[in-house]
Order: structure tokens, then C-alpha cells, then sequence
């Protein structure tokens, strides 16, 4: 496969271990982009400082289409946006510099808005889903 992307198993292969620092899809409105662990991380993080603030901000968002070749995305994030990410399963990421630079233009925003935010850990991690009995 060429491009970033570094095929660990076949992508059908879903399971429930642990994903860290690969692709994720990011859900907005009734579509979905792909982007790198930092980016999707910094955006929820953004997000999130946003709709407490009750402010509303277009945000450029460097994406990947389907052959790992560099898009950008313009979303408008604010109090009522529904914004969510899945992992990519069986897809690292070695970000690039546009998307480094992305994220930390995000986080300084983030800090500007909501600066006692609390910190996530180095990983985005997925858990199993709940076990609810009806």
C-alpha cells in the first residue's frame, strides 16, 4: 500500500484490543474524513473548549482520502456541533509536519479559550462496549 499508511492486519480484522496513535475516522454531520490520532484529538479537544466557551470557529483540518494522499477539511465547530471519532483498525500513522502544525495551532486555541482543560493521555483509547442487560 503506498502512501503513510502502515498495514498491521487486513482492515475488516476488528477486534477489541487497544488502538493507539493509527487513523481515525472523524464523524461530522452525516460524513465522516479521515485523520491522524494527534488531529482528531486536538479537534474533540477544541471542540469541546468551544462549545463551553458558547463560541463558534471554522476550523481547517488536515484529512487523507482513501489512498492516504493529504486533503483539508473546513468544519464549523461550535456549542452544537456532534462531533465523534472511531479508530481505523489496522492502520498506523506517522503524522506529517502540516498535520503537527495543525494540532498545536488547535491546542494554543484551546488553551486561549479553556486553558484548565484537563489533559488526555498520550493515546486516544477505545474501550469494549458496555454489557447493559434490558
Amino acid at each position: 500500500m503506498r502512501g503513510p499508511f502502515l498495514l498491521r492486519k487486513p482492515l475488516g480484522a476488528m477486534d477489541r484490543k487497544t488502538h493507539s496513535g493509527g487513523m481515525r475516522r472523524l464523524h461530522y454531520v452525516n460524513g465522516s474524513m479521515v485523520v491522524s490520532d494527534i488531529v482528531c484529538k486536538a479537534v474533540l479537544r477544541y471542540a469541546r473548549a468551544l462549545a463551553r466557551a458558547g463560541e463558534t470557529e471554522v476550523v481547517e483540518v488536515p484529512t487523507r482520502d482513501v489512498t492516504g494522499l493529504a486533503e483539508i477539511a473546513y468544519l464549523l465547530v461550535g456549542p452544537t456541533s456532534d462531533i465523534f471519532s472511531t479508530p481505523i483498525v489496522g492502520v498506523d500513522d506517522v503524522p506529517d509536519g502540516r498535520e503537527r502544525y495543525a494540532a498545536s495551532q488547535m491546542e494554543r486555541r484551546t488553551v486561549r479559550i479553556h486553558p484548565t482543560r484537563p489533559e488526555w493521555p498520550g493515546e486516544m483509547h477505545d474501550v469494549p462496549d458496555l454489557e447493559v442487560d434490558y
